[in-house]
């Protein structure tokens, strides 16, 4: 899985094929059907492979400045191949028979918890607007999400999904919390100067 998630990575997805993947695994793409079934079974798999990789190099929910959300969506931009893959097979599995069909639907679940209780831990500190309903804003953010996604597999040059999230999240920071988070950015810039010299 981890060989076939670079490969996706690297040459996109509709550039990989089932040999470039068994070539560089040591099998034959017959071997790789015979313990996937299809090129599509194998690519719900690489996504899940790509969801756990992406668990472990997130900060934990409600730490950090930055949530989940604005994490994965920078980090995006430098996986072209694996937003090009999630993007196909996602308008592919609304079809119930789709091997991917139930990947996605649960999917959907687990990150609308994960980045509602994100926007809880930080309403409940103040670093969110405590007005707005955690359960709404993460539903709008996984669709803004999504969509971008969508675009800048269409025309990259078009769309920063980064700043545009960034921009979203931001309408619900209050001002303090805002300053508290530049102080901080100012004293990290700071400490490393101070280091280097």
């Amino acid at each position: 899985m981890d060989t076939a998630l670079k490969i996706v990575a690297q040459k996109g997805f509709g550039s990989t094929t089932l040999s470039d993947v068994a070539d560089a695994v040591g099998m034959t793409p017959a071997g790789l059907l015979h313990h996937f079934g299809s090129k599509e079974n194998l690519y719900v798999e690489v996504l899940r492979r790509r969801d756990a990789v992406d668990v472990e190099w997130l900060e934990p929910i409600g730490r950090g400045e930055l949530p989940s959300t604005l994490q994965l969506a920078r980090r995006n931009t430098t996986v072209p191949g694996l937003i090009q893959l999630y993007v196909n097979l996602a308008a592919d599995a609304t079809d119930a028979n789709h091997p991917g069909h139930e990947y996605f639907r649960e999917r959907y679940l687990v990150i609308q918890h994960r980045v509602a209780r994100d926007i809880e831990i930080r309403q409940r500190e103040g670093r969110f607007d405590p007005a707005v309903d955690a359960q709404q804003i993460a539903t709008t953010l996984i669709a803004l999400l999504d969509g971008l996604q969508t675009r800048w597999v269409l025309l990259p040059e078009s769309v920063d999904m980064y700043d545009t999230i960034l921009a979203f999240w931001n309408r619900f920071v209050p001002p303090a919390a805002k300053a508290r988070s530049a102080q901080d950015d100012r004293a990290e810039h700071e400490a490393g100067a101070t280091h280097e010299a």
